[in-house]
């Protein structure tokens, strides 16, 4: 500890309460305090948690920065460790602290003033400086993680506050800890191997014959076969559309037709019933008849190759092969 004056009364007082502190804090006691070596105005210190609180479990690191008029004016209060109670690193408002030195009392020392720290855990908030409202819940786990801190100013760790049976059940459940999140790990790590698996199963390409592709010109082939026949369906598509679109105009043109021979078998009956003796109209007569006997042939010509054509493709192949065979066997023959 570096060198003071004293007989300086503040310095003296401190020393006389840091000495006492000595004797009575420790490990399995309900606080702890120390000043700085080269800074005996600053006094960190560590206390419990009150206990039957969400608190009880947790060890608690803070600063208080002692004035010069010491003990004539209160110190500053700031909180190290996260408790869910009160703000970390932020100068807190309490009754002993320099936020209301109207209340201070110079017969106060620092014990008092942590044991008064300790009980204010339990009090409400209410809106002050440096306050905070957590959940119970929250507040238990901040207080679980408080037994693993340790200072970066005074080296102060916590693990070397708690009993020996503390320290064993913080060992435990750290283990428990560990183990379950490597557990965690590994279960998480085989759902994504096992969800990888999967995907790449579902994904694997089958042949027209239900047989899985693992090579890239097998799979190229599939992609072909499938192409053609899409071309395929799109031609047999195309193709009917045309058939039918060839009836339709065909059925216009005979009913047409129709109407028109009708229309010309009625207006020469109806000269020949006028005019029977005449010669013309006779002849005329013959015409139409003999129009009409030939566009019936026409008319049954093409029916049958409309017919014909509706036919699949493949017969009307074999058809007009088998008629071209016919025809040469009987050349051959004659």
């Amino acid at each position: 500890m570096a060198m003071y004056n004293a007989k300086n009364p503040s310095i003296k007082r401190i020393m006389q309460e840091i000495k006492q502190l000595t004797k009575i804090c420790g490990p399995d006691k309900e606080f702890y305090a120390k000043p700085l070596d080269d800074d005996i105005f600053e006094i960190h210190f560590t206390i419990r948690g009150p206990p039957d609180s969400p608190y009880s479990e947790g060890l608690y690191h803070g600063r208080l920065r002692l004035p010069s008029e010491y003990p004539y004016k209160p110190p500053e209060l700031m909180f190290l460790t996260p408790s869910g109670r009160f703000s970390t690193h932020t100068k807190v408002c309490l009754t002993v602290t320099s936020f209301h030195p109207e209340e201070w009392r110079a017969s106060w020392d620092i014990r008092t003033i942590l044991i008064a720290i300790a009980s204010f855990f339990t009090e409400n908030a209410a809106g002050g400086v440096g306050a905070l409202n957590y959940s119970e819940q929250e507040c238990k786990k901040l207080a679980f993680g408080s037994k693993n801190f340790k200072c970066s100013i005074c080296g102060m760790d916590h693990s070397t506050f708690l009993s020996n049976s503390e320290y064993r059940k913080l060992n435990v459940e750290n283990s428990a800890k560990t183990e379950s999140e490597k557990q965690s790990e590994s279960q998480t790590e085989k759902e994504q191997k096992i969800e990888s698996c999967s995907i790449s199963f579902h994904e694997e390409p089958i042949n027209s014959k239900g047989e899985e592709i693992k090579d890239d010109e097998a799979i190229q082939q599939i992609a072909d076969e499938k192409k053609l026949n899409q071309e395929d369906e799109e031609e047999e598509k195309e193709r009917k559309d045309s058939v039918l679109t060839q009836r339709h105009i065909q059925s216009s043109s005979d009913s047409s037709s129709f109407n028109s021979s009708s229309s010309s078998a009625s207006s020469s009956s109806l000269s020949s019933s006028i005019h029977p003796a005449s010669s013309k109209s006779s002849h005329q007569t013959g015409q139409d008849s003999k129009g009409k006997k030939i566009h019936k042939e026409k008319r049954t010509q093409l029916s049958l190759w409309n017919r014909f054509n509706e036919y699949p493709l493949h017969l009307r192949i074999v058809s007009i092969l088998l008629v071209f065979w016919i025809i040469i066997w009987i050349l051959r023959r004659l």
